[in-house]
This record gives structure tokens, C-alpha cells and sequence, in this order.
């Protein structure tokens, strides 16, 4: 008798379990895309470090763009929105002995103090001066935050923060701020 009902409640068990199985239920979701807020992450990951990326005060609403044929004599870029100049001097754009080369300069929307060049991979013969007027980020009037700013060339963005793999030191003189480039991606300024 009890082998009856052990074997009755096994069944029973079994089925209940068979009907769990099969009933319809959320499975694992896969979570969203990363989409960066008008805030962006806070830090950028370079060599295991995490830094401080440098805010802007006022988040620009929207993406700032320029793209300028720049020949052989260089040329200058401005982003008067974003507080940019970057600087071409003559001779050094490879591909531009022959004709001109299309460069675009783009600061995207948020409150980053972030920038993408292009053409991206772009490798240059004399480096290329980028100026960033500092008077509106956080850095603004701090002695010891504008001593600790550099660039940082990015690769990617995450959840976590944008990942870095190359510091450039910058030079820094009242509210403006000086980097050289010596080649096209994605930048940033971060506290070190």
C-alpha cells in the first residue's frame, strides 16, 4: 500500500512538474543597449585606472558637426558650439599633397567633454593642435582640477564608462586648454 501511494505521488509530482515546464512564462530577457544620457558615463577606464571624464556645465542639447576640405596648407576647424578649434598645420594631412582631404570634427550631444575626428585612423606628418575653451565645465576656475587634466584617446563606450587606451598630455593656460594629435578617433578630457 504505501508503494501504491509513493509511486501515485511520484506521478503526481511528475506531472505537476511536466505542466510547470511547459506553462508559459517570461524567459531570460536580453537587457537593452547602452544608450549614453545627456550625463554620459562618469569615469574612462585606461590601464586598469578609472578617471574622472570633465563635464560641461550646460549639456549641449545636440550633436555639433563641421567637415572642411583641408589641402596641403592646412587649415582650421571651429565648433563655436562646442567650444573647439582644431588646427591643421600645412603639411600635415598625408593624401592631401595631391588635392585635399574631407575632415570632419563632431561633438556629441550631452554634457561629455568629448570629440570624434575623422577620418577616423587618420595618422598625421606634424601634429595637430586642438583647443577647447574650459570656461564652461566644471573645471572652470579650479586650480587643482585643471592641473590634473589630460586627453584621452577612446575606444569604446559602456555602461561602466568609455574605454581608453592612450593618454595625451595637454598644456593649459587660463580657461583654454591645448592638446596635440597625432592621429584621428574619438577624444576625451578627463581628471587624472
Amino acid at each position: 500500500m504505501r508503494a501504491a501511494r509513493a509511486t501515485a505521488a511520484g506521478i503526481v509530482l511528475a506531472l505537476g512538474g511536466l505542466v510547470w515546464a511547459c506553462g508559459e512564462r517570461a524567459g531570460p530577457v536580453e537587457p537593452p543597449p547602452f544608450a549614453p544620457s545627456l550625463e554620459g558615463p562618469a569615469f574612462v577606464h585606461v590601464s586598469g585606472e578609472a578617471l574622472k571624464v570633465l563635464k560641461r556645465k550646460v549639456p549641449l542639447a545636440e550633436t555639433v558637426e563641421e567637415t572642411q576640405r583641408i589641402g596641403a596648407d592646412g587649415g582650421t576647424i571651429e565648433l563655436a558650439g562646442a567650444g573647439i578649434a582644431l588646427t591643421v598645420p600645412a603639411g600635415a594631412l598625408k593624401g592631401a599633397d595631391d588635392g585635399e582631404v574631407e575632415v570632419t570634427v563632431r561633438a556629441p550631444a550631452g554634457s561629455d567633454v568629448v570629440f570624434e575626428f575623422g577620418p577616423h585612423g587618420t595618422v598625421f606628418r606634424k601634429p595637430v593642435k586642438l583647443e577647447i575653451d574650459l570656461s564652461d565645465t566644471e573645471a572652470a576656475g579650479n586650480r587643482s582640477a585643471l592641473a590634473r587634466l589630460i586627453a584621452v584617446y577612446y575606444e569604446a563606450v559602456a555602461a561602466a564608462g568609455y574605454r581608453g587606451s592612450e593618454t595625451v598630455r595637454v598644456e593649459v593656460s587660463g580657461h583654454r586648454l591645448k592638446v596635440y594629435l597625432k592621429h584621428f578617433s574619438g577624444y576625451l578630457i578627463a581628471m587624472g
